[in-house]
């Protein structure tokens, strides 16, 4: 345990909390809705993407 005094308590933001959460919940909810068109597409540019760069965003998109 440190020696003096014990610093004041943080004030913790209940609102900007709240407002975090309901953000947050937002974006899961979008990005639930929104799940099949994207695979689709990552599947779809997969197949006709060629080039240079066309194995490293195969690579990368792996699992979505």
């Amino acid at each position: 345990m440190p020696d003096g005094p014990r610093p004041p308590d943080v004030q913790f933001d209940d609102a900007a909390a709240a407002e975090a959460i309901s953000e947050l919940s937002a974006a899961r909810r979008l990005l639930g809705e929104t799940e099949t068109a994207r695979s689709t597409a990552t599947t779809t540019a997969g197949a006709e993407f060629h080039g240079a760069y066309a194995q490293d965003f195969v690579d990368g998109t792996a699992g979505l």
